[in-house]
């Protein structure tokens, strides 16, 4: 039978933030880092934690954007390894789990960029002579976030329409022939929603 160990509360309130946020980064690289038969219960007795408190400090680091893209690849993997093990079907709620835990992710980076930070980040994408993985590298967050900020410039009026047109033939003249229909569609339903967001504003 599995040791209770701490609960992820009593731990957060027993250390000064910065030490909490340390604590959990090494228990989340550590965990992605390291075979499979090191998992929950290892890291139970390591640390004194309780199952929950295990999961929920993995949770933490990935939604506070305290561990990389990679590391998050990582422990995706081995969770699904791990969960494999033991039922068929297990996956699909492991990816699942993990694409939720990504979303709360992005909206949580999202939360700190201000309105200017976005509209520099946009003009700048929009007349950069290099790739989107390299563009997004170069700003330090992932393609699907960069995604995210080029959406919400866009679609919350925080570009105007110039810039707008720039990053749609951009992303146009950047995809595969066999593919530039979808992102045109994509962008359409943009424009659908910016026009909306227009209307909104002058009914008022």
């Amino acid at each position: 039978m599995e040791k209770k160990g701490r609960s992820f509360t009593k731990i957060k309130k027993s250390m000064p933030a910065k030490e909490f946020k340390s604590f959990c980064i090494e228990i989340a690289e550590k965990y992605a880092n390291s075979n499979e038969e090191f998992a929950r219960s290892y890291f139970m007795k390591e640390y004194d934690i309780s199952a929950s408190c295990f999961y929920k400090i993995l949770e933490t680091a990935i939604v506070c954007n305290w561990v990389s893209d990679e590391t998050v690849r990582k422990m995706e993997a081995k969770a699904l390894k791990n969960q494999k093990a033991h039922a068929v079907e297990a996956g699909l709620t492991t990816r699942k789990h993990y694409a939720e835990m990504r979303q709360k992710r992005q909206d949580y980076i999202l939360s700190f960029y201000t309105e200017k930070e976005i509209e520099n980040l946009a003009v700048n994408f929009a007349y950069s002579p290099v790739s989107k993985k390299e563009f997004a590298e170069a700003e330090e967050i992932s393609v699907g976030m960069l995604d995210k900020l080029l959406k919400k410039a866009i679609v919350e009026l925080i570009v105007d329409d110039v810039i707008f047109n720039t990053i749609r033939q951009r992303s146009i003249d950047n995809t595969p022939q066999n593919q530039q229909e979808k992102v045109k569609d994509f962008f359409i339903k943009l424009a659908k929603e910016r026009y909306s967001k227009i209307s909104e504003l002058l009914s008022e």
